[in-house]
């Protein structure tokens, strides 16, 4: 190992790893946190791995919806798109639904809610839906992305 990747490896040592802004993962000037240290991350691919989130984007779509992603958590999922959906088939011992028809309520009550905001801009919707615990929160990130699940769950 010569000189200059010795010093390099110290340098990295005494200086630590390199520093992750709020704002360097997409949070707007203006965030209260856009300024500060990034200690930790839970990204959404994260939590559909966790099974936390559900990805419902290519159903959204068929359901009329063109949007980048679509998610769903797992309380809504449980409580209002699985109740209304059909079976058609089982795989590996477990049901296969499909959830296109009650995505399809959801997207139009949410298009309601957006409907009754007006042209204010919104970071969240809410809105009530039958069969669901509370009411549901609608997000999106400002790039597409749109999450629907309850308050609880935030």
């Amino acid at each position: 190992m010569d000189t200059d990747e010795k010093d390099i490896k110290l340098h990295a040592f005494i200086d630590g790893p390199p520093v992750t802004k709020g704002s360097d993962i997409g949070l707007p000037a203006n965030h209260p946190f856009a300024g500060f240290d990034v200690v930790s991350q839970y990204t959404d691919d994260d939590a559909i791995d966790d099974g936390m989130l559900i990805d419902v984007t290519q159903e959204a779509k068929d359901a009329g919806l063109n949007l980048p992603r679509v998610l769903v958590s797992r309380g809504i999922f449980t409580d209002v798109l699985a109740p209304r959906s059909e079976r058609i088939g089982e795989r590996e011992g477990e049901p296969v639904i499909d959830v296109r028809k009650a995505l399809h309520e959801l997207l139009c009550r949410f298009s309601d809610a957006v409907r009754a905001a007006g042209k204010e801009e919104n970071a969240y919707w809410w809105f009530d839906f039958v069969g669901a615990s509370e009411k549901i929160k609608a997000c999106h990130n400002g790039q597409g992305r749109i999450t629907f699940c309850y308050p609880s769950e935030d």
